[in-house]
């Protein structure tokens, strides 16, 4: 190789402006990858409530002759800081006691074909304007029902 080519290319690699954008990509790219390869969870215990069986909460149908009421829904969000870190958590068990409460007052005996949607924080989610969404949520549906009196 011709030396010109050698001291240019040494110049370059060595140049002050090449370390520090260097330093910069690595300073922006570790974290990215090590916050992209992180997961946050959510659960609800909810064998006491499936155990006492005072309220059943099911996917399944109502019982036969019952009658349905309406429909019952909650939803929750939850901000998490770079689609990880709970700033402000969503919580499942508070979205099952809430339409739990909502059915009772209807006066209903259970909560039957319950559905549940969630979409998870993301970090490299965005929305307009190409702002973060590091939003999620969790939602719950189900049917009221009523057994006759």
């Amino acid at each position: 190789m011709a030396p010109g080519l050698q001291s240019a290319a040494a110049a370059r690699r060595c140049s002050p402006m090449f370390r520090a954008l260097c330093r910069m990509l690595s300073a922006v790219v570790v974290p990215v990858v090590l916050l992209a390869a992180c997961m946050s969870s959510e659960f609800a215990d909810l064998r006491p409530l499936l155990a006492a069986q005072a309220f059943p909460v099911t996917q399944d149908d109502p019982p036969a002759g019952s009658e349905t009421l309406g429909l019952v829904a909650v939803e929750d969000s939850g901000f998490y800081l770079f689609g990880v870190l709970p700033i402000v958590p969503m919580q499942f068990g508070a979205c099952v006691d809430e339409i739990v409460r909502q059915a009772r007052l209807l006066g209903a005996d259970g909560i039957a074909h319950v559905a549940v949607s969630y979409r998870p924080p993301a970090f490299l989610r965005v929305v307009g304007l190409m702002l973060p969404d590091w939003f999620g949520y969790i939602g719950l549906t189900g049917s009221a029902w009523r057994l006759p009196r």
